[in-house]
């Protein structure tokens, strides 16, 4: 039969006394090795897994907040395009108000040669009168022609009236200094335009014309060309400004261009979005378009331009305000997201995280214990 070690109590109860002193210290060691109080299920299942949820959705949240980064960024550079764009437009203003102050082109006009009266009968049978405007000098395909029938109970200021309600002529008609003037509208786009008053005999000598055809040219004004040139070439840094304001991938100016972004971490009906449409702020997706050779010459067509120019502006504006709206709203939801994360983070760390100062006192009154169980272990032994 072998030896066996007989213990006494009093040492028996010293070395439990320091075994159990030994797994405390060890527990403590190890939580502020991690710096939490719980690192397992084993420690405290409801703080471990209500800690593990927290911090889930926490992480969920914060992966979320590049998105919502990129968004911002996105809508800014939409801005920053739109800003462009409005200085880009003004500067065509400032081209089109330019041409129409230039006056070196100037409209053809006729002038009867003899004196007419208001009143004045224009013919004593049924006769006709034929006034043609070509605006471009092109020929009778771009002419703009108005005939009058009239006979011995027209009087000139019947015809003058008639002229004047026919506005897709382009000419206006007045009496001044007791004659009969004829005034076009431009002074022409392509080549020189053109004014011709024909019809029958008596008419046209009726109303102080020599008889026969009378024909009048505009002059063409170089200034006013140089000015279309600028016009159209600004058209087209508009065109590239709008391509060039896209971040990662996503163009706000184009008509095509969206941008999703997501809040919260949930799906379908739960999930926290805002969806932004694009705004086509491109030269056509504003209602501007180039003018054809020689448009700048007709001051009509020059206003015109002007008038689109002034909705393209209205457009950018709005569009600015409505982008404006937007990046304040994802911006104060980045804001909510990432304090949100953070409260999460915070409530998790508060149902596990030790505290080091208390631990490291525990540790420490441990190890004293340790240091006289040792003691008294000797003391027993001997």
């Amino acid at each position: 039969m072998g030896n066996s070690t007989i213990l006494t109590s009093g040492v028996r109860s010293n070395l439990l006394s320091l075994q159990s002193t030994s797994t405390q210290a060890e527990k403590i060691q190890g939580r502020l090795a991690t710096g939490k109080r719980v690192n397992s299920a084993l420690d405290n299942p409801t703080n471990f897994f209500t800690a593990q949820s927290l911090s889930a959705r926490a992480n969920d949240l914060k992966s979320l907040l590049d998105g919502i980064s990129n968004g911002i960024k996105t809508i800014e550079a939409a801005n920053n395009g739109i800003s462009t764009i409005k200085k880009l437009v003004e500067s065509a203003q400032s081209a089109a108000k330019q041409a129409v102050q230039d006056k070196s082109s100037v409209a053809p006009s006729l002038t009867g040669t003899g004196t007419v009266t208001s009143g004045g009968a224009v013919g004593t049978t049924l006769q006709t009168l034929t006034i043609t405007f070509d605006s471009d000098g092109t020929g009778s395909t771009a002419a703009r022609t108005l005939t009058l029938t009239v006979n011995t109970a027209s009087t000139t200021g019947e015809v003058v009236t008639a002229i004047n309600a026919s506005a897709s002529l382009g000419v206006t008609a007045s009496i001044k200094d007791g004659k009969l003037l004829l005034t076009s509208a431009s002074a022409g786009r392509a080549t020189s335009s053109s004014l011709t008053v024909g019809g029958s005999a008596t008419v046209v000598a009726g109303l102080g014309f020599d008889t026969g055809n009378n024909s009048a040219s505009g002059t063409l004004s170089s200034a006013r060309k140089t000015l279309e040139a600028q016009y159209n070439d600004i058209l087209d840094q508009i065109d590239t400004v709008a391509k060039d304001s896209g971040y990662n991938g996503v163009n706000l100016l184009e008509s095509t261009g969206s941008l999703k972004v997501v809040f919260n971490e949930r799906t379908g009906a739960n999930q926290s979005k805002i969806t932004i449409a694009g705004a086509d702020s491109s030269s056509s997706g504003l209602g501007l378009s180039k003018t054809a050779s020689g448009d700048f010459q007709d001051d009509e067509a020059i206003n015109s331009q002007l008038d689109n120019l002034n909705t393209a502006l209205t457009s950018l504006r709005t569009n600015s305000s409505t982008f404006g709206s937007n990046l304040s709203i994802v911006e104060a939801r980045k804001e909510f997201t990432s304090q949100m994360a953070n409260t999460l983070q915070s409530g998790a760390d508060n149902l596990v995280i030790a505290d080091t100062n208390e631990e490291g006192a525990n540790l420490l009154a441990l190890q004293t214990r340790q240091q006289l169980s040792t003691t008294a272990l000797s003391l027993a032994n001997q």
